[in-house]
């Protein structure tokens, strides 16, 4: 179990009033034209690959709104880490619906520049995010923190010592959303289930663009001082927080509610707008760390484009939806045995895997790239 994959009712208010059903492991299809409200997508896949720990999760929904695509990658850790992955998963889309209303319903304007639309959608996405955050915060003061205190203030006064507090890790998990529209692309994130866009130059170079910056802490010395100066203390690849127990790596997450004690790990998401161009823009790559930690994001743009290339070139420009969504499952799937190859030639653990794969729409895929 770690995919979604639905229809989202036109009506955002209709989705609020279901949940999501379907979770699977592997999900792929394509968007259906609409002329009034069109999507710069035209085929999406994601597979949740060799899972063992079952704590990563995926999300496609080809319609969040109208003309609005969105993609999700959820990886959890620590105990509870694959039920908040599974919530998080659920419950963000649901929010966001409900937020981006002005997406299609004329209230966004004429304009529609991409200052704007990165102003709007990034308080969106922080709202979001926060308020998720919110709610696992609550229930872990109600359900962990209070009995915890009860317990050692009783235990402090039956034995007359000082008792330091000292509150379980229950679990957190990352979370790196997409939200596509006709014409701009925003990427909101908390950890270091990465986002990588694939670019081709008009000569053929092939490019792999970083879409999301990885949040832990060997990764980004930036997050790493941001959190020390907030109290945390860094103990090789983890950080520590005053009063919770074990150690975390990535420094934004949801969930991991006593380490985020005075924000040192926040859930305050990065946020990431450009505009789309199929002229120059192929794909997008959304992956777990299980990918990331085998493969640069380099390789990962390259093979994947080799495996489109070869698949779809010969159907010229007009692929068809069917044929689209084959090819771009089929490419998630592959990233199976390659990561198990890796893990196996380096002597590497093996982590659970999800990959998302966002065929941006009239892009040429007969486009031969440049050798490496």
């Amino acid at each position: 179990m770690g995919g979604i994959c639905t229809h989202v009712a036109a009506d955002p208010g209709a989705q609020e009033r279901r949940s999501i059903e379907g979770v699977q492991r592997m999900a792929s299809g394509s968007i259906k034209f609409n002329p009034l409200f069109p999507c710069s997508i035209s085929g999406y896949a994601g597979a949740t690959l060799g899972a063992k720990k079952k704590q990563d999760r995926f999300i496609l929904l080809p319609e969040l709104a109208p003309g609005v695509l969105y993609c999700g990658v959820c990886d959890g850790h620590a105990e509870e880490g694959g039920l908040i992955a599974e919530r998080a998963a659920k419950s963000i889309p649901i929010e966001l619906a409900a937020q981006l209303k002005w997406l299609s319903d004329g209230s966004y304007g004429t304009e529609r520049g991409l200052q704007q639309f990165e102003t709007r959608i990034s308080d969106v996405f922080t709202d979001t995010f926060t308020k998720f955050q919110s709610v696992l915060a609550e229930e872990y003061e109600s359900q962990v923190v209070r009995p915890v205190e009860e317990l050692r203030i009783a235990m402090e006064i039956e034995h007359g010592v000082d008792i330091p507090k000292s509150f379980p890790m229950k679990g957190g998990t990352t979370a790196t959303t997409i939200v596509v529209t006709d014409k701009y692309l925003a990427v909101a994130w908390v950890g270091d289930s990465r986002a990588v866009l694939c670019c081709i130059d008009e000569g053929g170079a092939l490019t792999a663009h970083d879409l999301t910056s990885d949040h832990n802490v060997e990764s980004s010395t930036k997050e790493r001082e941001r959190a020390e100066a907030k109290g945390g203390v860094v103990i090789g690849n983890r950080i520590c927080v005053d009063e919770a127990e074990g150690m975390v790596q990535v420094l934004r997450s949801l969930g991991d509610v006593p380490h985020h004690k005075n924000e040192i790990v926040t859930a305050i998401p990065e946020v990431t707008v450009l505009q789309i161009d199929p002229a120059h823009h192929a794909f997008v790559v959304v992956a777990s760390d299980g990918v990331w930690g085998c493969f640069s994001s380099d390789h990962v743009v390259r093979r994947t484009y080799d495996e489109l290339h070869a698949s779809l070139a010969a159907h010229g420009k007009d692929v068809s939806p069917l044929v689209m969504s084959s090819v771009l499952l089929k490419a998630c799937k592959k990233f199976e045995k390659e990561v198990e190859e890796s893990c196996q030639a380096s002597g590497r653990q093996r982590d659970d895997v999800v990959v998302c794969i966002l065929a941006v729409k009239d892009f040429n895929f007969q486009r031969k790239p440049l050798p490496i």
